[in-house]
């Protein structure tokens, strides 16, 4: 019986495209090039062999596969100019600038083994501008209005401002993904979730400075969302719903993780701006080293988000935890011995938090 033969996708080679990889010079227009060819091909994959990549912004676009071998890094310039905003959609939350961007595209997938680093420290982009006004450091990656996106392998590293940005879209899939945004800079999210739906994230090694993983809904509600098999720990929380909510929550499981050294608390889900945060169910997970282990809020903030007007206060209704083992650390003594009033608060106990009335 002949041996069925299994179509290989096309490669398009950085190099050939005028790449070097050195690490200095600022290779933008070849990367570009490459993406660009791949596309206008009908997609495959565009190829960074081991060597150390300087970009800027980099429009990534339907059925490519970014993909990076052992020993390839792709860095962020770390020069201001090269994230120009005027081609990108202006973000609906936080900063426009980021290294990887697209929208209204389909089937992209970024994997290997290698590194993105967008070497987004303070001294290279402190928070406020020289010159400007406002934030604008740049994010690692922000995909608007896509479908069908894979993330499979690879380590990323120090953003200026959040991680991995996703708004409003579906079908995705993060599998043994490395976040290692600790000890950066502020604001280091790891995975920003705004809008998605039908999400799995399995398998995944996250550190962040900010919080890890972090469902958002400025607009539309984040549902049919499944975590599991994931280590993560994090400044501020490595299970983060909101602070923007006004779309909802509807159909998350979280099972089988491991949360440590997060002394901020682990588990926050806050409804403040509306919407419904229902069918939620935890359970399996094992906490170290963690403060406030789960936290539980209904507010009345009231954000739309540029809708106008007051969000009505939302509802939060079947939510099921179990087989939670937490191990609640405090972390520091003032000069008498005794802990301070600020790191008893940090680490204190389950709390759960409505409004009179609701």
């Amino acid at each position: 019986m002949a041996r069925a033969e299994i179509a290989k996708p096309k490669m398009f080679n950085v190099k050939s495209y005028g790449a070097v990889g050195d690490g200095v010079a600022v290779e933008t227009e070849a990367i570009q090039k490459t993406i660009d060819a791949c596309h206008a091909a009908g997609g495959g994959v565009v190829w960074l062999p081991a060597g150390d990549f300087v970009t800027g912004t980099l429009h990534l676009k339907s059925h490519i596969t970014l993909s990076l071998d052992y020993g390839a890094s792709l860095l962020g310039s770390q020069n201001w100019a090269d994230y120009p905003t005027d081609r990108l959609r202006r973000a609906r939350e936080g900063q426009s600038e980021c290294l990887l961007y697209a929208e209204d595209a389909t089937h992209i997938r970024l994997e290997g083994l290698g590194v993105i680093d967008g070497r987004g420290t303070p001294e290279a982009f402190p928070k406020r501008r020289p010159g400007r006004r406002g934030d604008s450091r740049p994010g690692l990656l922000r995909f608007e209005n896509c479908e069908n996106l894979t993330f499979s392998g690879l380590t990323y590293k120090r953003p200026a401002f959040w991680g991995l940005h996703l708004v409003d879209c579906k079908t995705i899939h993060f599998t043994g993904v490395t976040v290692r945004f600790l000890n950066n800079g502020p604001n280091n999210d790891g995975l920003d979730l705004d809008g998605c739906e039908n999400v799995l994230i399995e398998n995944c090694d996250i550190q962040s400075g900010d919080d890890a993983i972090c469902l958002k809904s400025s607009r539309y509600p984040c549902r049919n969302v499944v975590v599991r098999g994931c280590r993560v720990c994090s400044h501020t929380a490595p299970l983060k719903f909101g602070s923007s909510t006004h779309g909802g929550f509807i159909n998350v499981s979280l099972t089988n993780c491991y949360f440590y050294d997060s002394p901020m608390g682990a588990m926050k889900l806050a409804l403040v701006d509306g919407g419904r945060l229902e069918d939620i169910e935890i359970s399996r997970v094992v906490m170290e080293n963690v403060g406030c282990p789960i936290f539980i809020r209904l507010g009345n903030r009231g954000s739309t988000f540029g809708k106008g007007g007051k969000a009505p206060v939302g509802t939060l209704k079947n939510i099921r935890i179990s087989d939670v083992v937490a191990k609640v650390t405090l972390q520091d003594r003032d000069q008498s011995g005794d802990y301070s009033e600020r790191e008893k608060a940090k680490a204190g106990p389950i709390m759960i938090s409505g409004i009179p009335g609701h």
